[in-house]
């Protein structure tokens, strides 16, 4: 029982970790793109 809790954990730190990637490769697109669009 422990292991599937540790794995079932490891998988929710792994989504959060992925969805915050994601969250901060969009932030750094639109960053660009604005910076771009005032040269």
């Amino acid at each position: 029982m422990r292991l599937a809790q540790d794995v079932s954990g490891f998988g929710s730190t792994a989504l959060t970790l992925a969805s915050i990637a994601t969250v901060t490769a969009a932030l750094i697109v639109l960053i660009i793109g604005v910076r771009n669009r005032r040269k």
